[in-house]
């Protein structure tokens, strides 16, 4: 239940601050976006959970955001050193917002952990520190056309990126 509301926070923050459309972001298995999905895609996943303290529950929770781009219309061979930096200040124009989005302790961190406390419900122990932004792939990773769900898995399609955000911690007495 924990990971599924802190996704379910994560995705709704996204959402209302970036003003995403329910078929631009969502909560998906493995990063990969919807078939439909137009020229961009945000997918919010689960990156795993880490335990802590021998006489406590600490988890520490790991959310993963994965920004998908189509690309150009020209083959990835032919793409040259312009189309190369436009598709990376493309996928950066991406990622900075959601990284001040759910960064740190700041307003926005607080009002996930308040949002994914409400869904996780009064009665149990919520998260007690914010994700923080941790890594990203780095540049980008090119994706074929598989990767929006297409038949043809070897043609070039697009690019994405994954930010990894860390540490979200939720502590609870032991059984």
């Amino acid at each position: 239940m924990s990971t599924a509301a802190l996704l379910q926070a994560v995705r709704d923050r996204l959402r209302s601050q970036l003003g995403y459309a329910q078929d631009k972001c969502d909560v998906r298995p493995d990063g990969r976006p919807i078939p439909s999905a137009g020229d961009s895609y945000i997918a919010v996943h689960q990156g795993g959970v880490r335990g802590g303290h021998a006489y406590s529950r600490e988890e520490y929770y790991v959310v993963l955001v994965t920004i998908s781009l189509k690309g150009s219309r020209a083959p990835f061979d032919r793409w040259g050193q312009v189309n190369e930096l436009e598709a990376l200040r493309n996928i950066e124009a991406f990622a900075d917002p959601i990284i001040d989005q759910l960064h740190g302790a700041g307003t926005n961190g607080i009002a996930i952990l308040t949002a994914a406390n409400n869904i996780i419900g009064a009665s149990s122990n919520g998260f007690i520190t914010p994700l923080l932004f941790r890594q990203d792939s780095g540049g980008y990773g090119i994706k074929a056309a598989d990767w929006w769900g297409a038949k043809e898995p070897d043609q070039f399609a697009g690019i994405a990126k994954v930010l990894r955000f860390e540490d979200a911690l939720r502590k609870r007495p032991l059984s």
